[in-house]
């Protein structure tokens, strides 16, 4: 054996090994994310699983239990990692779905960004319960009887919170807790805390910006490849809904057609406000909405009908038919519109049926006049 490879053996073995062990530690993280709510599609049942949880390890944590106070802030601080965990892995599908790489429906994962932030805040409770139980069984710090969760949030936030961003506090010898260490125990717990904020803290804010660069970039491709934008699922509605006021009119076109295509509620206001546009990207809001079907976009597509575009109002026309939640009143008011010149002159060539009256219907056959 060469003497270089019988040199690199040993390395080759260790770095084997910590491999090893990362994934252990990272499939072991892996499977207890799942009761803090990483599995739950909606964000409202993932806060309301997390804040469960945590509420019971926090009352935990401060009862007279002894061991059972620890136990509980273990598990918390095991959750508070495992979420983080399970965000990079729901990231990475993500990714590799907006990317082509595999094929997926991005909307059937869980969105944790908001679930990661909520998991990252929890230490700002859990790291100050910590420090109070060590100093009531160890007393590893030089305080007073008489501090409670406040004091130790304060010392919390001096000793670790702000050694992560310019520390101002040193440069102006600005002091906000008088705790200071009786032991080196003490010390070393502060180091763990502060370096478990800093990996948090980065590790969010960097994964934060790429997402948004992510989607930025991706939606600006809206104009050439509509399908790689809906690989993006409905966090790219906002992005979306700021291209409808783009200059391009097609790129205004292509982001109502993918808004129609992720099907979500919250894109009808938008659209029914970018419908008053007098251009050519009308026709298709107009169409993304009847194919929406919402309710609320009934005044706007009544408003449509005096489009000056006839393929706009011919779209505002069918967009109508799709809506059938309609009242007495509004019924009424569509029968009186219905002899409008500029509404049968855009109405399809096919048979369009629309009721005039409850338990009546209206019949007409035209073809478009553009």
């Amino acid at each position: 054996m060469p003497f270089g490879t019988l040199l690199a053996s040993p390395f080759r073995l260790l770095f084997a090994g910590l491999r090893w062990s990362f994934h252990r530690i990272d499939a072991f993280l892996m499977g207890i994310a799942t009761p803090f709510g990483v599995n739950l599609l909606r964000w409202q049942d993932q806060f309301i699983r997390f804040l469960s949880i945590y509420a019971v390890l926090f009352i935990l944590a401060i009862a007279p239990l002894g061991w059972v106070s620890f136990v509980a802030l273990a598990i918390g601080y095991l959750g508070v990692m495992a979420v983080g965990r399970a965000w990079v892995a729901n990231e990475k599908i993500r990714n590799d779905i907006a990317r082509k790489i595999n094929d997926g429906k991005p909307d059937s994962l869980p969105d944790l960004r908001g679930l990661a932030l909520m998991s990252g805040s929890s230490l700002f409770v859990l790291f100050p319960l910590l420090f109070m139980e060590v100093q009531k069984d160890f007393g590893w710090f030089h305080t007073t009887d008489d501090v409670g969760f406040l004091s130790w949030f304060w010392f919390t936030v001096d000793k670790t919170y702000l050694k992560a961003l310019p520390d101002f506090s040193v440069l102006y010898s600005v002091h906000i807790t008088s705790i200071d260490f009786a032991a080196d125990a003490g010390r070393h717990l502060v180091l763990f805390t502060r370096l478990t904020f800093d990996f948090i803290l980065i590790q969010g804010l960097l994964r934060l910006f790429s997402i948004h660069m992510t989607i930025k970039d991706t939606v600006r491709a809206v104009k050439t490849d509509t399908d790689l934008v809906v690989r993006l699922g409905k966090r790219a509605i906002p992005t979306l809904v700021e291209a409808l006021n783009d200059p391009v009119d097609e790129v205004r076109e292509n982001a109502a057609e993918v808004l129609g295509q992720l099907k979500d509620p919250v894109i009808v206001a938008p659209l029914i406000a970018a419908l008053s546009q007098h251009n050519r990207p009308a026709r298709k809001i107009a169409e993304v909405i009847g194919a929406v079907g919402d309710y609320r976009a009934f005044p706007a597509l009544v408003a449509g009908l005096d489009h000056p575009d006839a393929v706009t109002r011919a779209h505002c026309v069918t967009a109508l038919v799709e809506i059938t939640d309609y009242d007495d009143s509004e019924w009424e008011c569509l029968a009186r519109i219905r002899s409008r010149p500029k509404v049968r002159s855009s109405i399809c060539r096919t048979t369009i049926r629309l009721r005039s009256s409850p338990g009546a219907e209206w019949t007409a056959k035209t073809s478009f006049r553009t």
